[in-house]
């Protein structure tokens, strides 16, 4: 059972950093030479992209949702089970998408 705690401990761990160095790079990037980048632009409660980098966090975005979808209908019978299936994974990319949203606009 310890085995067990120290994987997800490890997993867990590995996570945080991740998300630390991401926020970095991310800060690094839209943070050049003290000015803000606009890759985004506020769309009632969405952000629309509106440069090149914005349509591409846009498309990787909309590619991972896609493929996660079909993975989840070609493995499960119903509709409702595809759904609930891909709920995990498309929800935090979504938060993602937006957290980069409300940083880039």
């Amino acid at each position: 059972m310890n085995g067990i705690y120290a994987l997800v401990f490890g997993i867990i761990t590995l996570f945080v950093a991740f998300v630390r160095a991401l926020r970095s790079l991310i800060v690094v990037i839209f943070m050049k030479a003290g000015k803000s980048m606009k890759w985004f632009v506020s769309f009632g409660w969405l952000y629309r992209p509106v440069s090149l980098q914005g349509y591409m966090v846009f498309f990787i975005f909309l590619v991972f949702s896609l493929h996660i979808l079909i993975a989840a209908l070609m493995q499960t019978q119903s509709l409702a089970g595809a759904l609930y299936t891909a709920f995990p994974f498309v929800i935090p990319a979504f938060g993602l998408y937006m957290w980069i949203g409300s940083k880039a606009s």
